[in-house]
């Protein structure tokens, strides 16, 4: 991992990302697109093709671990080989002292919130993004299986995922991934108090989410969900859920499919539903919705 230098008059030249209604980035953002930055002995003109994470935090263990990620994810960047992850270049220095790091510009580019709520989007792409997320889990699978690296997400949720004009996606925000013993602690989703009556060495043997494989799977499913209920789904305790999975399942959402939703709070490990997201009656998602299953059982939503 390489450091790069940020002059202060650069610095204070700096302007803010525009990231809209994404949230929790525990830091600044910045395009690099004026001045100089000195890397390698050598100063190289700014061409907004980097931007710079400043973290609001600049010591302690929380700084240390994110670093750390920051280190390990830029030198094994050739071995990992995923285009689908925004791998941070370089630790960022400004007047001697570590402000962030510096990490690729993905333009023509918009969260996978905006994209889910557009109703100018069809169904049908919307699940094909769904998909490609859940292929990208796979590929993690897959790395950790071949011993490259151990990788999960985390803080996996629909501010920390892009899609491009071209409909590819991308992870980034991952400078707070569980990676070598590096633990954050909780997540959008993670933090869902159902999680503790889950069998507690699936979710929570330390009295919190331990971030591994079944978090993952439970964040994706959450963000399918959301999709699909059109609201929260972690927002909800374990006897309403299983209530909604039987109204989808009544719907004509596949058996399969359902059964993985239904995964995430049984004593079992979890199922990447990825390959069942063809079960999902795209004539049927309207009704599908959380509001809709309410309204059916006479409950009045605030």
């Amino acid at each position: 991992m390489n450091a790069v230098t940020i002059t202060k008059k650069q610095y204070a030249a700096l302007n803010l990302l525009d990231i809209g209604t994404a949230q929790n980035t525990e830091g600044k953002i910045y395009v690099l697109d004026k001045g100089n930055i000195l890397e390698h002995g050598k100063w190289h003109q700014c061409d907004g093709s980097l931007l710079l994470k400043e973290l609001d935090t600049k010591n302690g263990a929380s700084m240390a671990a994110k670093l750390k990620n920051v280190s390990i994810l830029s030198d094994k960047k050739d071995e990992i080989a995923m285009n689908e992850l925004v791998v941070p270049n370089n630790i960022a220095v400004n007047n001697n002292e570590v402000i962030g790091f510096t990490m690729p510009y993905v333009k023509n580019a918009r969260t996978l919130t905006e994209t889910l709520k557009d109703k100018n989007v069809p169904s049908c792409e919307k699940i094909r993004y769904l998909k490609k997320i859940g292929k990208t889990l796979k590929k993690l699978d897959a790395l950790k299986k071949k011993g490259i690296i151990n990788l999960t997400i985390g803080d996996l949720h629909e501010d920390n995922i892009l899609v491009t004009n071209d409909e590819k996606i991308k992870f980034i925000d991952l400078d707070s991934v569980y990676l070598d013993g590096n633990y954050f602690h909780g997540g959008r989703y993670l933090y869902n108090p159902e999680l503790t009556m889950v069998d507690k060495y699936k979710y929570t043997p330390y009295g919190t989410a331990c971030q591994d494989k079944n978090t993952d799977i439970y964040c994706y499913i959450m963000i399918i969900l959301n999709m699909i209920s059109q609201g929260r789904m972690d927002y909800i305790n374990i006897p309403e859920y299983m209530e909604y999975m039987k109204y989808l399942r009544d719907l004509g959402f596949g058996k399969e499919l359902i059964n993985s939703f239904k995964k995430i709070y049984l004593e079992t490990e979890n199922t990447n539903p990825e390959e069942y997201l063809g079960e999902i009656p795209e004539s049927n998602l309207e009704e599908a919705s959380y509001k809709t299953f309410c309204k059916k059982r006479g409950i009045n939503l605030k």
